[in-house]
């Protein structure tokens, strides 16, 4: 038994050895390229490169090297030619990079990969859609926007693009322009429920609060799962004063997932505008446990606290939200706490 083991043993290191024995060579190849640069064997470095080239024709900077050596060589052209495919292979590199980066949502990230493109006659539509997407997400609202008029001017655009043009709208403010957008992407599909829950969203934004309702539940009636369609929905039943169907449409979304920090938090917002502020506060604690970095969810609980008389308390909830949230909820946040200290040291 111990013979055979022993055999299989030394069958199955035969077997590795046999396999990476060709990568092992195809790797060296770039190094004994550059061995071979330095000791200033030139040609038998063109060779090593060339050899590397046919397996990997992915890495930009054996082609820049390559191009050197038949720079210092005298062969101008195919020195030309070497950089030429060196820069094309990392700028479709760096693409890839930020393509890859985009679909994992890692916004930040994917717009330096973009931005490194010199050039964009080599990308297709869908991969210039996601650049201006990008763009948004990162705050570039008018340069996506300008982005898009270019790609709607020389290509079609996709539903997927007339939906994320349509968002840059709703961030710049222009909310019919929106709506446009999003009339446009459920004319290819009237199934394709972002476009309904974007639309609904402008709704809100205009205060028109009844037809973003219709809105929100077309888009679950669509895709019954789409977790923040509830809490949208919640929140516009909220603002109207249907407090139980707010509620109802929140458990129906808690059942998806009761992980979510925003639902608990709008739930705490339902019950707040209930007067049932100590259940409130308690989904706001919630929340907080939830996701320690959403400024939303301190400044409605300090509303909370504030609407007990918990003034202390409440600065305090004010300060968070505004520590991690000073651009956006910046000047309503500062307003509130003047005025709040002011009353404090008023009643001293």
């Amino acid at each position: 038994m111990p013979n055979r083991l022993a055999l299989a043993f030394v069958l199955i290191t035969v077997v590795l050895i046999a396999c990476q024995g060709p990568t092992k060579r195809y790797y060296n190849e770039f190094y004994d390229a550059l061995t071979s640069t330095e000791n200033g064997e030139l040609e038998t470095a063109v060779r090593h490169y060339n050899r590397f080239i046919a397996r990997d024709t992915s890495e930009s900077e054996a082609y820049y090297n390559l191009a050197d050596l038949f720079r210092k060589l005298g062969r101008f052209d195919e020195a030309d030619r070497m950089l030429r495919r060196s820069l094309e292979v990392e700028q479709y590199g760096s693409i890839m990079r930020a393509q890859r980066l985009f679909n994992a949502e890692e916004y930040e990230a994917a717009l330096e990969e973009y931005r490194r493109r010199s050039r964009w006659d080599s990308l297709n539509i869908s991969m210039l859609q996601n650049y201006a997407t990008t763009l948004n997400k990162c705050g570039f609202h008018q340069e996506a926007d300008s982005l898009f008029r270019r790609l709607a001017a020389d290509w079609s655009l996709s539903k997927y693009g007339y939906n994320a043009w349509g968002s840059v709208q709703i961030r710049l403010g222009n909310y019919r322009d929106a709506i446009s957008k999003f009339r446009k992407v459920l004319k290819m599909d009237p199934g394709f429920h972002h476009a309904h829950y974007n639309w609904a969203y402008t709704l809100v934004k205009m205060n028109e609060h009844e037809k973003a309702v219709a809105r929100y539940r077309k888009a679950l009636e669509i895709e019954p799962s789409f977790l923040d369609a509830y809490i949208n929905l919640g929140d516009a039943l909220r603002q109207l004063g249907r407090y139980d169907h707010a509620l109802e449409t929140l458990r129906r979304g808690y059942a998806l997932d009761s992980a979510d920090a925003a639902l608990v938090c709008t739930w705490g917002e339902v019950l707040h505008d209930m007067g049932e502020f100590d259940n409130a506060i308690a989904k706001f604690e919630r929340a907080a446990v939830l996701d320690p970095g959403r400024a939303h969810t301190y400044q409605q609980w300090a509303e909370s606290l504030l609407a007990k008389g918990d003034k202390a308390a409440a600065i305090r909830m004010y300060s968070k939200a505004l520590e991690l949230d000073p651009d956006e909820l910046g000047p309503v946040l500062r307003q509130q706490l003047k005025a709040l200290k002011q009353v404090e040291r008023n009643s001293q």
